[in-house]
């Protein structure tokens, strides 16, 4: 089996997962055990489901991060993640944990640039690596190895893919290299 590894947008899972047990679960804490459950039983389809080599769940820390300080007005349009829900996190990373799954956080750092600083490395090395994430922000890091999966859709989504399927161009000079989208 080569390396690969599998990138799990965690706060994009978690976030999705517990709105619909929100709506299902009239008491918070039922809520919350809920969508522990159902975040464990997720992670469980998708290492079925891709067999990685490696597997990280990476987490924002809800901190202010350099681009806050960059652009005050980053992430004012975003709906707060639920007080209840954040202060759950510990609780569901070592759910993660005991299954043997890392999570990795920083204070400095948002997940998306960990998640995009993984991708990159990984490919660099001619390894495959898989997002999970239904974040479009992620379509620029597609190449010949890594790629993206909606959970929600069980939706893989591959160069090809965002090219034919969603009408987005890559640059000539990139197709040749099975580098970025812009």
């Amino acid at each position: 089996m080569s390396a690969s590894l599998l990138i799990i947008d965690a706060m994009n899972l978690i976030r999705r997962i517990y709105a619909i047990q929100e709506k299902q679960n009239a008491k918070a804490e039922f809520a919350l055990s809920a969508t522990n459950n159902t975040a464990c039983n997720a992670l469980q389809k998708l290492l079925r489901a891709h067999n990685p080599s490696h597997v990280i769940c990476v987490f924002d820390s809800h901190q202010a991060s350099w681009r806050h300080q960059l652009l005050p007005e980053y992430k004012q349009g975003r709906k707060p993640i639920p007080s209840d829900l954040k202060a759950y996190l510990p609780h569901i990373q070592d759910a993660f944990y005991e299954m043997g799954i890392e999570s990795l956080v920083t204070e400095q750092d948002e997940a998306d640039d960990l998640i995009a600083t993984l991708a990159h490395k990984v490919t660099a090395r001619q390894q495959r690596c898989t997002i999970v994430s239904t974040d479009k922000g992620f379509y620029q890091l597609l190449n010949a190895y890594t790629s993206i999966y909606d959970y929600f859709q069980s939706l893989h989504m591959d160069s090809y893919y965002v090219e034919h399927k969603l009408g987005m161009k890559m640059r000539s000079t990139d197709r040749l290299l099975g580098n970025y989208w812009y």
